[in-house]
């Protein structure tokens, strides 16, 4: 049968007679591996640190955000905006100060942090002809095909490799056909870091330029902050399920982590805060007959009494909240809820089957 250049005919008959592949995931039920997957964010939420996050967890670690790494490997973090010193900082806190243990062995084989030089930092630009692409685009690509086990390709960010008009729904389809030549030739994923439009009201358009950004990728995340807490939500994912995870900054590291991570590396001294809290807070319901969250504003002198600091006594009652510890009940009495205290401290553990609700 006559081969053709620009398409492959599928044998049916295979199809009929072997099983389907299953489907492969970079994280476990959350990231699958596609061609070309994207964060975005606003500018300054944390979208590079959280993907070089993952970047290291891929190369030397066998988790990320509490979910499985499922195709460990190699990485190439590819930076448009950053010069290295500040690349360099940004690893000292997710490798070296944090808790999370990772190997340094496969850091140094399969981590490959990219500077791109000033004046080279655009893949494509616009011509008459359409889009064309650049010797650091050819650079890339070649250095991409020596690597072994090649599992992720990371563009920080879009914008800064793109020299054209991200609003021409032309020129962004061909500049991502162009990326997605980086999977076809050496079968790993490509994420690209994106900004998110700042007059966009609906999340799906959030990212800046157009339309065919998001139509054209099977996975899009979306990075935002919130009053107590940030959110990594998958806004697209044609392979596995919509979703969101709740971050918080880590007060060791100021990387986001799950706010399950904090307790985990902070245990047994932060049981011992949360319950400074909770007989505090009992104290209170004993003299004024109830707590009430509008009589929390005097957090500086409840602090004190505490004996920690404000900064981290909003910490604690926010990440309290967040795990159903406390919540509001009716004119704003805070509720108590001991089984939730049981199950998210384990120093309460043989407390777990009570369930009670308190309102104090």
């Amino acid at each position: 049968m006559k081969a053709y250049s620009t398409f492959k005919l599928l044998d049916v008959s295979h199809m009929l007679n072997e099983l389907a592949p299953e489907q492969h995931f970079l994280l476990q039920d959350f990231l699958p591996m596609v061609p070309i997957a994207a964060i975005t964010g606003q500018g300054g939420v944390g979208k590079s640190f959280v993907i070089m996050k993952l970047c290291c967890a891929v190369a030397g670690c066998d988790e990320f955000l509490g979910m499985k790494v499922s195709s460990p490997g190699t990485v190439m973090y590819i930076s448009a905006e950053e010069e290295g010193e500040e690349l360099h900082r940004r690893f000292d806190s997710i490798v070296k100060k944090s808790s999370q243990s990772y190997d340094y062995s496969g850091l140094r084989s399969h981590f490959k942090p990219i500077e791109l030089k000033a004046g080279n930092c655009s893949l494509f630009y616009d011509t008459e002809h359409g889009i064309r692409v650049t010797q650091t685009y050819e650079d890339l690509l070649s250095y991409a095909k020596t690597l072994t086990d090649l599992r992720l390709i990371v563009i920080d960010t879009y914008s800064a490799i793109s020299d054209f008009d991200e609003n021409n729904r032309t020129s962004t389809t061909k500049a991502l056909e162009k990326l997605r030549v980086f999977h076809t030739e050496t079968g790993a994923m490509v994420m690209l870091i994106h900004h998110n439009n700042k007059q966009s009201s609906n999340s799906k358009n959030a990212p800046r330029g157009s339309s065919a950004f998001v139509n054209s990728l099977r996975w899009v995340a979306t990075l935002s902050e919130h009053a107590s807490y940030y959110s990594l939500s998958v806004i697209k994912s044609n392979y596995s399920k919509e979703s969101s995870i709740q971050l918080f900054p880590d007060p060791l590291t100021g990387c986001l982590v799950r706010g399950e991570s904090i307790m985990k590396e902070k245990e047994g001294g932060e049981i011992n805060e949360v319950s400074r809290i909770v007989d505090v807070f009992r104290e209170i319901q004993a003299a004024n007959g109830s707590v009430n969250f509008t009589n929390l504003k005097n957090e500086a002198s409840l602090a004190k009494s505490l004996k920690m600091t404000e900064s981290r006594f909003k910490e604690l009652f926010k990440m309290m909240e967040f795990k159903k510890v406390f919540s509001r009940g009716e004119k704003s009495k805070l509720i108590f809820d001991q089984k939730a205290y049981s199950q998210e401290y384990s120093a309460h553990k043989e407390n777990n089957s009570q369930g009670s609700y308190e309102e104090i």
